[in-house]
């Protein structure tokens, strides 16, 4: 049996400013395979997700040993099931670490006024230390003014604009999303402790 692959790494022609179409390579399974093994990483997720939990429950109780217990809101606008399910999970486990975590639930139909007003006495709330704003936001909803308006430093997800410019720029300051890691534009992350 044979593989093919067409590789597009790193050719590029001088003359033009598209890319060349990649080379057209051809192996046999087995140099498939054994080229594979040396690059090829396997991860067990359950294990890194273990250890970044236990991690995030000592910062917790360090925190929590000096009287502040972080708070976290989420808001979910509608009754999307994805959404619903999405946001349970988080919830439960931002409470396995030891946040206090409570779910803000808004009808559809939720003018905008009044899901500014909702985030605007969150963010003046000083037990309220991040808010996550579930998307998909209804369409009479515009994402750029709902993601605006969470102060950048409760904005856990990083849509602010403050904190996606630092995203860009490569500057760990502001909240960074948890994908951080694959925007080539980011430094990296600092580890926990």
């Amino acid at each position: 049996m044979r593989v093919s692959l067409i590789w597009t790494g790193g050719i590029r022609s001088r003359r033009r400013k598209r890319p060349q179409l990649g080379r057209f390579l051809s192996f046999t399974s087995t140099q498939f395979l054994a080229c594979w093994r040396h690059v090829a990483r396997i991860l067990d997720g359950e294990a890194f997700a273990s250890r970044l939990h236990l991690e995030t429950a000592a910062r917790v109780e360090k925190l929590k040993a000096r009287g502040v217990t972080p708070g976290l809101v989420f808001i979910r606008v509608g009754e999307d099931s994805a959404s619903r399910a999405y946001v349970s999970r988080k919830e439960k486990r931002a409470q396995e670490v030891g946040i206090a975590s409570r779910t803000l639930v808004l009808p559809e139909s939720t003018p905008l006024a009044s899901l500014l007003k909702e985030i605007d006495a969150l963010n003046a709330d000083s037990k309220v230390h991040g808010i996550l704003i579930q998307s998909p936001l209804p369409g009479s909803l515009p994402n750029d003014l709902v993601y605006a308006r969470v102060l950048p430093s409760k904005d856990v997800d990083g849509f602010h604009p403050v904190n996606f410019g630092k995203l860009i720029l490569g500057d760990p300051t502001g909240f960074l999303p948890c994908t951080q890691d694959e925007h080539p534009t980011t430094a990296p992350r600092q580890t926990l402790s």
